[in-house]
């Protein structure tokens, strides 16, 4: 056998052909070994090997038609299991991968890449917005609120006391009702005083959600009176964290906003509804407060009665919202009812639309990866025409190459698959070290982040998906092969079929297209992104630190106590050589609470319902100057605004302007509610951009000396680090009060970069997904250019001996690329601008369509591809004109 290979191998000097041939041998010699033993066998593959070897000699000298058929294959059907056909097939096409060593990598990296953008994408949209929430019966809970008709946001803690009690009395489609509100305690009576996320919830809370306490109990309906609610459930990462897991702890006291409260129970572990809470109190309202129905301060679970839906739910929700509306025109006037399902009314309110985004994209990386996965397989089968027409002369069906061919793909597929895992690790991780800690509370379901079951089967699922899509292309074209047409041409320089041809231009300029759109995408994106952190912010965030705190109510009951507090941190900070500028508010620009209030100016007849919002804040004269917040007009606060002289306010220059137009502001007057005090205008302060996903720039400053706050945040701006003062800052705090602990202790900048990192990390995403379209498309470019250039060689060689220049035979060849780019730029730039502006409406007007960028990047995309056209069309254009005509 082995000299029979030799002479055959001698012979035949195309190396893929005659290893088509000797691998067709051997599997034929093995059917025939089975048959009819080995030693007829071994006769059988020297009498065969001479015979193709003398053939194909005489073939290759005379330059005449082949035979039809080179092997006489042993007329029998293949012996053994079901399965030995598909063993055989599957080893063919592991030698053809590994016999293009590059073009396989090629292949499987341009394909793993793709698979593990998707399934990371996937991981976070299912984690994130579909799965957020995995405990039992949390498909029967819904979310309740009320909200205005023109409202931007979903926000679920906006419901009266006294609204919610008529729910629950006349809903019959929810079973159970709990309520919550916001709470974020003072630990004290430790080691360091601690702030701890906290929420004071209805008796029956833990049963609606299905989740008892691993310890003790929940409250019970006792404990929801005034004087008798100083109980607590403890969650477990506290528990662990504070109480080094005490079991003992059910009974004993903490000190929670400097009162003690008696410890009930340890909640399970994993359980941190809502908003990342680690501590829950029992509700306690007067019966004053139950018939409250203007302060929106509670957010409402219910579990579904047996039997109904989500739907009947809100339907009925609506008919008893539009009856309060009705019966209280004053109050609920702009009030309508929103019900939703628990996963998505808990939901980031936008990770869905930028996950939803990023998704997009990868798939459309996908489809790139997929369109240039093809355009190289066709290359090579068109390269490997003579073995396909080789094969079928040897008796092999065309159904058979088509599956072999489609084999291929699939074990491409799965090595791509197995790659693409180490690849899904990475960017899981750092999906989940893109977002800090303080922030992490915000966003449920990111504990779920993770490679699991479920992951690697839809990863599995995508790329089967992909192999079909990639592989069918190159099998319909393997299966189409003309056994005489192509034998008779013999590997002579051809240039491929204009079917052939404009099938992989096609995908070329679609790999074009789908680069620009997601290039325009990234860059709006990265651009959004920007602008977010280091745009106009209306502060200088360099060099400041903030300190952010609440003061419990049992403490600092007293007005005048609570702004000594504030002006004793001040004055403790303010002999410190590296503090500039000191200053106090209310709240910070970029937290993560909010202040709002109604406006009402002099002169507007306006009812209750009628009066729009405006951001309010509480500040000091410090603070402009601190933050380097503008003063545009008039005066800032100074000593002379006293508690018992006039109200007064700076206002912010889009407030002004929306209310008074271009007249003077200083001196007009307005209400915060309907029947509050008169307030004067004494400043216009420079727009501040409180939070980059809701931005309402109007906005009301009240001096501390007339308001006096719960919630405190001091700005100091220092001279050098501000990091480095935080120490002080902490001393400060602690000597004026050493059981009130800090909330929040960072860099302003910091703080901007944080509240954003979750819109950055995507934006660099895309950004990411955009750079390998860019490099995906340009290799589809040039690789087909460097075939067609190959297939061209006899031509170009022909055009060059009658005359033909170097730059003749640049353009002509560059030609087709041209026209590729053209057609792909066009298409794309009408992608990227509808794109555009879907982006524009899923991401809250974020970003913006800017068609001079669109521009560039089409310039620059489509030079990048030129260029990666010309480097095969001037290797072609050096080559010796009679070598190019000797190639066979």
């Amino acid at each position: 056998m082995n000299f029979a290979e030799y002479v055959l191998s001698t012979v035949v000097r195309d190396n893929e052909l005659r290893e088509s041939m000797l691998g067709d041998l051997r599997e034929e010699s093995v059917r025939y070994a089975r048959r009819f033993g080995g030693s007829s066998a071994a006769r059988w593959h020297l009498r065969q090997s001479l015979s193709i070897a003398v053939r194909y000699g005489v073939m290759r000298m005379l330059r005449r038609k082949p035979p039809i058929r080179w092997i006489s294959i042993a007329a029998m059907e293949p012996e053994g299991p079901w399965w030995t056909g598909l063993t055989r097939d599957v080893l063919y096409a592991r030698r053809a991968i590994v016999q293009r060593p590059l073009l396989s990598f090629t292949v499987v990296v341009t394909l793993a890449l793709a698979l593990a953008a998707n399934s990371t994408t996937f991981s976070l949209m299912d984690a994130l917005v579909l799965r957020p929430y995995r405990f039992a019966g949390v498909d029967r809970l819904v979310v309740a609120t009320t909200e205005a008709q023109d409202a931007s946001f979903f926000d679920r803690i906006n419901v009266t006391a006294a609204d919610f009690r008529e729910w629950r009395e006349q809903s019959s489609t929810v079973r159970n009702w709990a309520m919550y509100q916001w709470w974020d305690a003072n630990l004290s009576g430790v080691d360091v005083p601690e702030q701890v996320p906290a929420f004071f919830v209805s008796p029956g809370f833990f049963e609606l959600l299905g989740s008892r306490p691993i310890m003790g109990r929940a409250f019970t309906e006792g404990e929801a009176q005034p004087g008798q609610h100083h109980r607590v459930v403890l969650g477990h990462g506290l528990w662990a964290r504070r109480f080094a897991s005490d079991p003992n702890i059910v009974g004993t006291s903490v000190r929670l906003d400097g009162e003690p409260y008696e410890v009930v129970g340890v909640a399970p572990p994993g359980f941190t509804t809502p908003d990342g809470a680690e501590l829950w109190a029992p509700i306690a309202l007067t019966d004053q407060q139950w018939a409250d129905r203007r302060n929106e301060n509670f957010g409402i679970y219910g579990r579904l009665a047996d039997g109904a839906t989500v739907e009947q739910a809100r339907a009925e929700l609506t008919t008893i919202v539009d009856t309060q509306r009705r019966d209280n025109p004053e109050s609920n006037a702009r009030r309508y009812a929103r019900l939703m399902s628990f996963t998505n009314g808990m939901a980031d309110p936008g990770a869905g639309a930028f996950i939803g985004i990023w998704q997009g994209a990868a798939l459309l990386l996908l489809l790139i990866a997929c369109a240039n996965i093809a355009n190289l397989l066709m290359a090579r089968g068109a390269e490997r025409s003579s073995e396909y027409a080789m094969r079928l002369a040897l008796g092999a069906s065309r159904a058979r190459i088509f599956t072999q061919t489609l084999i291929e793909g699939l074990l491409l597929s799965l090595i791509a698959l197995i790659v693409s895992i180490p690849l899904l690790a990475i960017g899981l991780g750092l999906s989940r070290g893109s977002i800090p800690a303080s922030v992490l509370r915000f966003v449920p379901g990111w504990s779920f982040i993770r490679i699991d079951i479920p992951l690697l089967l839809a990863t599995a699922l995508l790329g089967t998906v992909a192999m079909v899509a990639f592989s069918l292309l190159p099998a319909v074209q393997a299966m189409r092969s003309q056994v005489s047409d192509t034998l008779r041409q013999s590997g002579r320089s051809l240039t491929p079929g204009r079917n052939r041809q404009w099938v992989r231009s096609a995908l070329a300029a679609t790999q074009v297209a789908l680069a620009l759109a997601l290039l325009f995408a990234s860059t709006m994106s990265l651009d959004a992104a920007d602008r977010t952190v280091n745009g106009v912010l209306g502060f200088d965030k360099r060099n400041v630190l903030v300190a952010q705190l609440n003061l419990p109510e049992r403490n600092y009951s007293e007005a005048e106590t609570r702004r000594r507090f504030i002006t004793d941190v001040i004055d403790g900070m303010r002999g410190i050589p590296a503090v500039s500028e000191i200053g106090a508010t209310s709240i910070i620009p970029n937290a993560f609470n909010n202040q709002s209030r109604r406006f009402f100016p002099e002169g507007q007849d306006l009812k209750e319902h009628e009066a729009r919002f405006a951001q309010y804040r509480s500040a000091d004269s410090g603070y402009f100057s601190a933050m380097k917040i503008p003063l545009m007009r008039g005066r800032p606060f100074d000593t002379s605004d006293r508690v018992d002289g006039q109200q007064v306010a700076i206002v912010s220059t889009s407030l002004a302007r929306a209310y008074w137009g271009e007249s003077d502001p200083i001196g007009k007057r307005f209400k915060l509610a309907i029947d509050g005090p008169w307030i004067m205008v004494v400043g216009v302060s420079g727009d501040v951009q409180h939070n980059w996903f809701v931005r309402q720039f109007e906005t009301v400053y009240r001096p501390l000396s007339q308001t006096a706050p719960y919630s405190v945040a001091f700005a100091v701006r220092t001279v050098g680090d501000p990091n480095a003062l935080a120490g002080d800052l902490r001393r400060a705090v602690s000597k004026v009060d050493a059981d009130q602990p800090i909330a929040s202790l960072a860099a302003l900048d910091t703080l901007v970069e944080e509240r954003a990192a979750g819109f950055a990390f995507i934006a660099r995403a895309l950004g990411v997904v955009g750079a390998i379209a860019l490099v995906l498309s340009l290799m589809g470019i040039y690789s087909l250019m460097a075939f067609l250039t190959a297939q061209r060689t006899q031509e170009i060689g022909v055009r060059m001996a009658l005359g033909a220049g170097k730059w003749q035979v640049i353009r002509a060849t560059t030609k087709r690329a041209l026209t590729i780019t053209i057609a792909g730029s066009v298409i794309g730039a009408v992608l990227a601008f509808a794109l555009g502006r879907a982006m524009q409406a899923m991401l809250f007007g974020l970003v913006a369509t800017n068609m001079s960028q669109l521009i560039v990047l089409a310039v620059v995309l489509g030079t990048a591809a030129l260029i990666a056209a010309y480097l095969p069309a001037r290797r072609a254009a050096g080559i010796d004109p009679m070598s190019a005509l000797r190639q066979p």
